[in-house]
């Protein structure tokens, strides 16, 4: 539902904005259709909703607000976690093993992060990014 209102309003702003340009109906595929949200819409709302997305599951839980934010900057290109890389690049209190376990548990528990591949020894699991919290690989023209 965010994705979908984001579209609505950045397609609302844009024909606001945009006098000059009409949407008329097309022939395609036997059906006359409105091509009223280009490519360059869809995509520019999906990064938005996406951010209001991470921003919310962020907030969840004060307590793990800032290593969620944390993570979401030492991630880079990375596309799959365990938690030697955890332990390597989240800072936390201590050196406590116990609340890098917990932090994991509390990302898989709310969606943030889903296994790749299994083992009953938490910390030999891997774990990869649901495709909504995966950086944006493909490029749409402007």
């Amino acid at each position: 539902m965010v994705f979908l209102k984001e579209l609505l309003d950045e397609a609302s702003d844009y024909y606001r904005n945009s006098p000059n340009v009409f949407v008329t109906p097309v022939f395609s595929s036997g059906n006359w259709v409105y091509n009223l949200f280009s490519q360059h819409l869809v995509y520019k709302s999906y990064l938005q909703a996406k951010e209001k997305y991470i921003r919310h599951v962020a907030k969840v839980d004060d307590r793990w607000s800032g290593h969620i934010l944390e993570f979401l900057e030492a991630q880079g290109g990375k596309q799959i976690f365990d938690f030697k890389w955890i332990k390597n690049n989240i800072t936390l209190p201590g050196d406590d093993d116990d609340e890098r376990l917990t932090l994991i548990i509390y990302l898989q528990v709310i969606g943030f992060f889903k296994i790749r591949k299994y083992s009953p020894d938490i910390k030999k699991r891997h774990y990869e990014l649901p495709v909504l919290y995966k950086k944006a690989s493909g490029v749409v023209k402007l």
